[in-house]
């Protein structure tokens, strides 16, 4: 019986897996849905631009026994006072949680915010039995109808079509024995199409989002780090970014070759503070480009490789060398995503002792034009990089 139990736990945990990883194209477009890697504080002008200016009764969901952060605090999407009703869920009672209550209270919302919590929190009350709960239903009803969505943290990685996922957080382990990866992507509430991932969850590294490209099919995701958050108006198929405090990158292996311990050829962009992306092809980063702030032109980028920054000598350049820190920690590569550090356009190499991640210009990779044609500072679209891992002891 115990046998049985766990090869039943183990295809369980295969099917949830390719569920994450096979999943297409099924959002429906919706209301405006607002992504936040953490709660911060939006003025009233902030708010009257995600949401615009009607006023209404607003749901705040939480999970019970925390206090996170509410961006729009006591004030209605317009800023003017409004009809707050706040809800505290209990994900170890929601097999015998009355829903009504809740039914109608996001039938009737304006607006709905879901606040922090863990990925698991919110995995358990939107889903028993492998069934969608009132919750999940309701939520992605709202959305259809247009209701604007604001999630934060763990709830916003929910909300998206997937996220990297501890097994640790979900109390399980990997289905093959053989691999010692901690970490799986998992279908989310599935309100966009976007798949999240977050530098403030467990692990604080880029190597987490690779090492999952590297197992699975799935092949595009955005990354946030610090106070950053992401519009999205999938009826305008447009994606704004909002990194005050923080960093927005796309990360993008569809075109990447894939081997046991290698991913070659994949692209990651830094997306600047208030700029504007259409998702082009089904959402695909590798397929998206920077619009104008009125969404009806492209905007004008120079090509790295063709600026005259950009001229040197070709070969590698000497290696970084840092056995006690993982090249895919974030302080090592964040900087090498701005047009700044490239002053020298020879591919560098992080390495570790048991990895290793370089960084390359191609003939793809451009900055947008600034006023001087190469701004300081300003970030790169499509920067190559290749992931390289020390092969394991028996079977990773």
């Amino acid at each position: 019986m115990v046998e049985l139990a766990r090869r039943a736990a183990a295809v369980l945990l295969l099917a949830l897996a390719a569920a994450a990883q096979e999943r297409g194209t099924t959002a429906q477009p919706g209301g405006r849905l607002l992504l936040m890697n953490e709660g911060f504080a939006l003025g009233e002008r902030e708010a009257q631009a995600c949401f615009g200016a009607s006023a209404g009764p607003r749901l705040v969901l939480s999970i019970a026994g925390e206090t996170p952060l509410d961006p729009l605090g006591e004030a209605s999407p317009a800023g003017r006072p409004g009809s707050v009703r706040r809800m505290a869920l209990a994900p170890a009672a929601a097999r015998t949680l009355d829903w009504t209550p809740l039914e109608q209270a996001l039938g009737e919302a304006a607006l709905i915010e879901l606040l922090d919590g863990r990925w698991v929190d919110w995995w358990q009350l939107g889903s028993i039995d492998s069934r969608a709960t009132p919750l999940a239903l309701g939520l992605r009803e709202a959305h259809r109808r247009g209701t604007p969505i604001v999630a934060t943290g763990a709830a916003a990685r929910y909300a998206a079509a997937s996220s990297v996922v501890p097994y640790a957080e979900i109390g399980r382990k990997s289905a093959n024995p053989r691999r010692v990866d901690l970490y799986a992507a998992f279908e989310g509430l599935g309100l966009t199409d976007l798949a999240l991932e977050s530098t403030s969850a467990a692990g604080d590294s880029l190597e987490r989002l690779l090492r999952v490209f590297l197992r699975s099919p799935l092949s595009q995701a955005a990354l946030l780090h610090g106070r950053s958050a992401l519009l999205l108006d999938e009826r305008a198929d447009t994606a704004r970014v909002l990194a005050p405090a923080g960093a927005v990158w796309w990360v993008d292996v569809h075109d990447a070759r894939r081997q046991r311990e290698l991913l070659r050829g994949g692209t990651i962009s830094r997306a600047r503070d208030g700029s504007t992306w259409s998702a082009g092809s089904n959402g695909r980063p590798g397929g998206v480009r920077q619009i104008a702030a009125e969404g009806t032109a492209e905007v004008e980028l120079v090509r790295v490789l063709a600026h005259p920054r950009a001229a040197g000598s070709a070969g590698a350049r000497a290696p970084e060398s840092g056995p006690s820190a993982t090249p895919f920690a974030r302080e090592r590569w964040q900087d090498w995503t701005s047009s700044a550090a490239w002053t020298d356009p020879r591919p560098l190499v992080l390495r570790s002792a048991g990895a290793q991640l370089t960084l390359y210009l191609d003939g793809d990779t451009a900055w947008e034009r600034g006023t001087d044609g190469a701004p300081q500072g300003a970030p790169l679209l499509g920067l190559r990089f290749d992931a390289a891992w020390e092969f394991p002891d028996p079977g990773r």
